[in-house]
Order: structure tokens, then C-alpha cells, then sequence
């Protein structure tokens, strides 16, 4: 969902910009700013550690058990190297 809203980011701005709607009356008021996209951009990052873990854990045909502990070492790995390298400071990890 995360990906498609921001594969959308063009289309969105055209829509908010070119509308004559009264949904869209207060433009600056509805419209994400950069530093809002480059934050969803850093949650797409981190989300995706999740999602990898998440599905590497789902198999239904083999035991799983044994994959979770290094998994949620790489986890931690990778969020910290994701906290190391954002510019964002609005991000507690």
C-alpha cells in the first residue's frame, strides 16, 4: 500500500493541483511536503525489513522454529543500519 501511494506521488500532486473540488480547496493544507515523502520513504525501508522476516517465517511445508532467532538478529542488524544512515530525526528506533 505504502509502495503504490508512493509510486502515485506525481499523479496525486496533478490531481490536488488541477482539481476544482471543495475537497481540494485548502491545497497546502492536503498536500504532503518533501520531507513527508522522504519520511514514507524511510518507513517503506523499514517496513520491508518486517516484510522479508515475515514471510521467511510463514512456510507451512518446513519447520520454521529454527529460522527466528537469526532472523531477529538481522532484524536488529538491519534497523540499526537503517538508524545509522537516515537523515530523518524524527525516527526512534
Amino acid at each position: 500500500m505504502l509502495n503504490t501511494f508512493l509510486s502515485l506521488k506525481e499523479p496525486i500532486e496533478i490531481v490536488i493541483t488541477t482539481s476544482k473540488a471543495k475537497v481540494f480547496k485548502d491545497k497546502e493544507s492536503i498536500r504532503l511536503k518533501e520531507e513527508d515523502y522522504n519520511l514514507l520513504e524511510t518507513y517503506k525501508v523499514i517496513f520491508e525489513v518486517f516484510i522479508k522476516a515475515t514471510k521467511k517465517l510463514q512456510g507451512k511445508e518446513y519447520p520454521t522454529l529454527y529460522h527466528s532467532l537469526p532472523l531477529i538478529s538481522q532484524i536488529f542488524q538491519n534497523l540499526s543500519s537503517i538508524k545509522e544512515t537516515s537523515n530523518v530525526s524524527t525516527i526512534y528506533l
